[in-house]
């Protein structure tokens, strides 16, 4: 199970790096430790292992905040760091999905900048979130039951000069219906994530 999470992660870092916008420097940004502010979160029972124990962009993460926000609950996370770049994988202890990825990539990009070159096709622009933000709803990858269902994903570039990613897969049938109200629960992880 945890082999499979760190090469889902492995390949989420590979794609935070490639959609980094033309515009980035590595130099520009300067620590690629994860910079949020954190919220107040009640003590609560050791049931899980939290996700910061796996270091990384999972000690942005709260589990317990999580299934709050987005109705899902996970038990466990893996984290990956390559070249500045921060991946955490969220999911459940026996099930592939639903998964919730977050990747963190220093940058020295604009909103101009990001808008261009990290907006992916058909994502529609999220004020509001960072300096410039996008949200995108994906239908199922295809039609293995074992596969991920639809999905949402969010993205925004950061007030210290991150793109912050995070993406949650739903499982198979999950309707379209699901995945547009995720898109709107990231929303609120977002803001969890990065106040404004």
């Amino acid at each position: 199970m945890m082999s499979r999470i760190r090469r889902q992660g492995a390949v989420v870092l590979i794609a935070a790096v490639c959609v980094a916008p033309a515009g980035c420097s590595d130099g520009a940004a300067g620590s690629s430790e994860p910079k949020a502010q954190s919220m107040g979160v009640p003590a609560r029972p050791e049931e899980r292992a939290p996700a910061a124990a796996a270091g990384g962009a999972c000690q942005l993460l709260d589990l317990y905040a999580v299934e709050t926000l987005l109705g899902i609950r996970f038990d466990v996370a893996a984290a990956g760091q390559s070249e500045g770049a921060l991946t955490c994988v969220l999911q459940q202890r026996e099930e592939g999905y639903p998964d919730l990825t977050l990747a963190i990539t220093p940058t020295g990009a604009t909103p101009e900048s990001f808008k261009a070159s990290a907006t992916p096709p058909g994502a529609t622009e999220l004020p509001g979130i960072g300096k410039a933000a996008y949200r995108l709803v994906r239908p199922a990858a295809g039609t293995d039951p074992a596969g991920p269902g639809a999905g949402a994903e969010l993205g925004w570039l950061t007030k210290t000069n991150q793109i912050m990613v995070v993406r949650c897969r739903l499982p198979q049938p999950a309707p379209q219906t699901e995945a547009d109200t995720m898109g709107e629960r990231l929303v609120d992880l977002a803001r969890f994530l990065d106040p404004a």
